[in-house]
C-alpha cells in the first residue's frame, strides 16, 4: 500500500458521497486512459483508501496505473491488487 500527499489530514468519516464520487472519478480516469490495457482496472473506496482490483499485462502497466490516480481528491493510500497476467 503507498501513502499518496492527496490529503494530510483524514477526516473521521468521508460521507457515502464523496466516497461513491472518489470511486467514479478513479474509474473514469482508467475509462479514458490511452493504454487499452488498463481501462478494466476496478476500484473502490473505503476510508481514504483506493483499492485496485484486476488483471494487466505487466508491472509496468500496474505501476501506471497507480500513478494515473495518485493525486485524486480524498485518496490517502492506494492499495494496489492488480495481478500481473502474461
Amino acid at each position: 500500500m503507498i501513502q499518496t500527499t492527496a490529503s494530510s489530514s483524514r477526516s473521521p468519516e468521508l460521507p457515502s458521497v464523496i466516497s461513491l464520487d472518489v470511486a467514479l472519478k478513479a474509474n473514469e480516469l482508467f475509462r479514458t486512459c490511452p493504454y487499452s490495457s488498463i481501462r478494466n482496472v476496478q476500484c473502490r473506496f473505503h476510508e481514504g483508501v483506493l483499492i485496485l482490483s484486476g488483471e494487466v499485462p505487466s508491472f509496468h502497466m500496474k505501476q501506471t496505473a497507480q500513478e494515473l490516480i495518485r493525486h485524486v481528491l480524498h485518496v490517502e493510500q492506494i492499495d494496489n491488487r492488480l495481478n500481473v497476467v502474461r
